[in-house]
């Protein structure tokens, strides 16, 4: 996943299965001079999770959503975790 290349720095294609539970990484960060903090959380794309992101990203400036090219229908649902 992408939050496992992220806390180990190194990508291996064979990373367990993260359909099971929500997890987050923080990462600080120096963007022109200033430290940002970086926060990621990483659902799965699990519903029982709607609730809990919604609170999650209401103040965040900014959010990257993630899909597996290989598994259209999860492509398809990327508009409802926009809404």
């Amino acid at each position: 996943s992408f939050l496992q290349t992220l806390m180990t720095g190194k990508y291996t294609a064979s990373m367990p299965n993260t359909n099971l539970t929500m997890s987050s990484v923080v990462r600080m960060v120096q963007y022109k001079g200033q430290d940002v903090e970086l926060d990621f959380c990483d659902t799965a794309g699990q519903e029982r999770y709607r609730s809990i992101t919604a609170s999650y990203y209401r103040h965040a400036q900014g959010c990257l959503i993630f899909f597996n090219v290989h598994y259209r229908l999860s492509f398809e649902h990327i508009e409802s975790w926009l809404d």
